[in-house]
């Protein structure tokens, strides 16, 4: 009775407690002046979220362009490209002294090198990034 009572008790304590377990997720479209390129970001903090839709509805925020960690492998999200950013890492700067700036398809075209000779620590900031919708993605 005592070992029943116990597991009644966490999990309401589970239940009264949904902060710490957030399954909040977006995706958002990410374009590039000057290109035709395309390359899709999944957010998983919902304060990134927020950021990411407060720029897309145009309210004033300095930090607008995307950077993060590249991860080289495909994602079901961003089938076109052979690597994706690890949701995790992703932020929005305004300005940026680290040398990380590159094209979707420059890192395409040199992904072998991506973390080592090319942008070291695979962390990437292209400057000319601009979120140009959010998108919807359904899982299987």
């Amino acid at each position: 009775m005592r070992h029943i009572a116990f597991l009644i008790l966490n999990l309401a304590v589970f239940i009264a407690t949904p902060a710490h377990f957030s399954f909040a997720q977006a995706y958002f479209e990410v374009g590039f002046k000057g290109s035709p390129d395309k390359f899709v970001i999944k957010l998983v903090k919902e304060d990134q979220i927020a950021h990411a839709r407060m720029i897309l509805r145009k309210e004033p925020t300095a930090k607008t362009h995307i950077l993060g960690t590249i991860v080289k492998s495909r994602a079901i999200y961003n089938a076109r490209w052979g690597f994706y950013l690890e949701p995790t890492s992703i932020g929005f700067f305004e300005n940026i002294t680290a040398i990380c700036d590159a094209s979707p398809q420059y890192i395409e075209n040199n992904l072998v090198s991506i973390g080592s000779d090319i942008l070291p620590k695979s962390l990437w900031c292209p400057l000319s990034s601009q979120l140009s919708r959010e998108v919807l993605i359904r899982h299987l």
